[in-house]
């Protein structure tokens, strides 16, 4: 994996929250950037793909409702 290096400035707040958070997660101060932005990217994918299945349900429903009751006249079951 390619590795590449960015220098970042943080608040001081920030900078004692991600210095906590390497200590108690055991890890590098990088490699809890890394984790943390890691977990709001597969959060997001997940919220967007939740979205895509939302509209895709929708979009289903709306179909049944109009082609299906026209299927069951051609098969001789409307009214």
């Amino acid at each position: 994996m390619a590795v590449s290096r960015t220098t970042v400035s943080l608040p001081d707040r920030a900078e004692r929250g991600l210095a906590d958070l390497a200590r108690r997660w055991h890890l590098s101060k990088s490699a809890v950037i890394v984790r943390l932005i890691e977990e709001r990217c597969h959060a997001e994918e997940a919220r967007e793909m939740a979205e895509g299945y939302r509209v895709t349900a929708e979009t289903s429903r709306h179909d049944a409702a109009v082609h299906l009751p026209a299927q069951a006249e051609v098969l001789g079951r409307g009214e």
